[in-house]
């Protein structure tokens, strides 16, 4: 491994499930560490390019507010990473792990997958098993004493025992839990492996009580995800659930790491058909979706159990446990948009419809179309986004749930902008994304720091996503710009004008699509900037709390400049939502065209503007 490393090749091992793969994998990650190089370990799974090229992303980077970057500011943001990164389970073959491995070239990759994956793109070994003496020290460690007190014939057995595993870690494991729990001898053990290998399983099962086997029931419903004992415990309602799972692992069924339990996703298919019956499903899910509810979603603490939230929906879902799939979802989709998984967004969401369908759920189902929505608008899929508002409005109608049909005419009057934008327009109006690029992408500035701060509505939309509401209009602008709904604000007294007499307000668009532009002397040669649109008419900034861009005072967002620029900070309030409302913070230049017309510009985005006309 080290000498793969060394060169900077790519480097596999494949081998079947229980070979030792993870632990080989978290060993590099260590010994990269104690030199000083960083390293992240990654379930692959069957996650495609893009999922896996953004989760690395994420690892790497962290974004305030929520944003998927495109592939070229992906690129560019990975280029200077130097790192290992560690890719488990990686099972889409090199379709799944070339664009990382082009996307990183500071990178050293090491894979762990079932089938060899590079080929010629890097250096393919078959992970063997442990060596005699390697095995043997594992046996004797899982008996709790050294082979040298067995007999003889004991310790002959012991090393026909191996042979017959071929030096597997995990079989190892189970066979001397079996023996250490006095259930079966290492000659008996021999003879069952050599006439089927999946013996052990079945009598490691047989061996467990029924509240082991719910516990056990439960990780291999969340296979494949290292969950913290508190919500496993809840999830499968047992009494001492962590002794449980300790002995579990003990018995070499279940893994452990830093106080988290789970099961190989390679166990899965085996187990789950098994313990099936001693699962609450019903319960399981409940408490996993309202566990994932009260976390913060964004947190890295919701990682392992978004993985295991996956995993749930596709088992219950090929089961047709359409409830479950739509508590699992509801739970989920808004978690996955503001962690950038929206491949994996865009797959629980389809889920999510086919089984409110299914039931006959038209609330669910018009949340979840609603949401297809806002991710279709966030990939510039207009009409796309225009279809599924149309469908979430008309079955909020049809529900008599006036609070969901206004979410959606709400989302369906931010499509109109783009479609009555006059020809002789200045620039496009940064209303909405540009039209070209593929899903899911926002077009945002890229910087070269740890931390990017972009703007948007749809940065702004995920974090709304819980409560099924996207935040009116994308402003243009990055780094510590931020966009969002404009709206009308009050005409104010203009009496006391600044020498440029810009003060007034102003106007794009007409009708229930008109944004305006208030400016209020604030000094000699400051303007308090403040849009507003329909929605926010009459809001007072003041009263409101910030959600994105430079922490900024109402007070404090000024323009400042004379003749005919400005430059400075621009508030724009958002439409209340839940009762409170919000005003967003962008960095803007302002240039005076005559007296009845001023521009504004972001200053991260000069080439992005707007155009007002004085109303009064």
């Amino acid at each position: 491994m080290r000498n793969a490393m060394a060169s900077r090749r790519p480097i596999e091992f494949h081998a079947p499930c229980g070979s030792g793969k993870t632990t080989l994998l978290q060993g590099v990650a260590a010994d990269a560490g104690r030199h000083g190089v960083p390293a992240v370990i990654l379930r692959a799974g069957d996650d495609d390019a893009r999922e896996l090229l953004q989760r690395v992303f994420a690892a790497f980077y962290a974004c305030d507010p929520p944003m998927v970057p495109t592939p070229e500011q992906r690129a560019e943001a990975l280029a200077g990473v130097n790192a290992v990164v560690l890719l488990d389970d990686a099972t889409g073959g090199f379709e799944q792990v070339g664009p990382l491995i082009d996307d990183l070239p500071g990178c050293v990759f090491v894979l762990g997958t079932p089938a060899p994956a590079l080929g010629r793109h890097g250096v393919s070994r078959s992970l063997p098993g442990l060596s005699e003496a390697a095995a043997r020290d594992l046996v004797a460690r899982e008996l709790g004493k050294p082979l040298t007190e067995l007999t003889g014939s004991e310790q002959w057995a012991v090393t026909r025992f191996v042979e017959a595993v071929e030096g597997r870690p995990l079989r190892l494991r189970q066979g001397a839990a079996l023996v250490r729990e006095g259930e079966s001898t290492f000659d008996e053990l021999t003879e069952y492996v050599r006439r089927d290998p999946q013996t052990l399983d079945r009598l490691a099962l047989d061996a467990l009580a029924e509240h082991e086997r719910r516990v056990l029931a439960v990780l291999a419903l969340a296979a494949g995800a290292l969950l913290p004992g508190d919500l496993l415990t809840v999830m499968c309602d047992v009494d001492g659930a962590v002794e449980a799972l300790r002995k579990l692992r003990r018995r070499g069924l279940a893994e452990e790491r830093d106080d988290r339990f789970g099961l190989p996703v390679c166990r899965a298919d085996s187990y789950r058909p098994a313990l099936f019956g001693y699962l609450n499903l019903s319960h399981a899910v409940h408490e996993l979706g309202s566990w994932l509810g009260a976390r913060d979603p964004d947190g890295e603490e919701t990682e392992d159990a978004v993985m295991a939230a996956l995993s749930v929906i596709g088992f219950v879902a090929e089961r047709r446990e359409w409830t479950a799939v739509i508590r699992v979802v509801r739970a989920i989709q808004p978690i996955l948009a503001l962690k950038g998984r929206w491949e994996a967004w865009n797959h629980v969401l389809a889920e999510g419809i086919e089984a409110a369908r299914a039931v006959g759920d038209q609330a669910s189902e018009a949340l979840f179309t609603n949401q297809q929505g806002l991710l279709a608008f966030c990939g510039d899929r207009l009409d796309a986004a225009r279809n599924c508002f149309e469908k979430a409005r008309d079955l909020w109608d049809r529900l008599g749930d006036e609070d969901g049909s206004a979410v959606a005419r709400h989302n369906l009057a931010q499509l109109l902008p783009a479609a009555v934008q006059p020809a002789a327009s200045t620039s496009p109006s940064p209303s909405l994304p540009p039209p070209s690029q593929p899903p899911p992408q926002r077009r945002v500035s890229p910087r070269h720091t740890r931390r990017w701060v972009v703007a948007g509505a749809c940065a702004a939309a995920a974090a709304a996503l819980a409560g099924g509401i996207a935040l009116s209009t994308l402003g243009s602008g990055g780094d510590d710009s931020s966009g969002g709904t404009p709206g009308d604000g009050d005409t104010s007294d203009t009496s006391s004008s600044s020498p440029a007499s810009i003060a007034g307000t102003y106007a794009r668009n007409v009708g229930s699509d008109q944004f305006r532009l208030l400016l209020e002397p604030a000094g000699s040669d400051a303007y308090r900037a403040t849009e507003t649109g329909n929605g926010s008419h009459d809001i007072d900034a003041a009263t409101c709390e910030q959600e994105y861009g430079p922490k900024t005072d109402p007070t404090d967002a000024v323009i400042r400049g004379s003749g005919s620029t400005y430059a400075g900070r621009l508030l724009q309030v958002v439409p209340p939502t839940g009762g409170t409302c919000y005003y967003l913070v962008q960095n803007v230049t302002l240039e005076v065209i005559d007296q009845d017309t001023v521009r504004m510009c972001s200053s991260e985005k000069p080439d992005k503007c707007v155009t007002y006309q004085r109303m009064d």
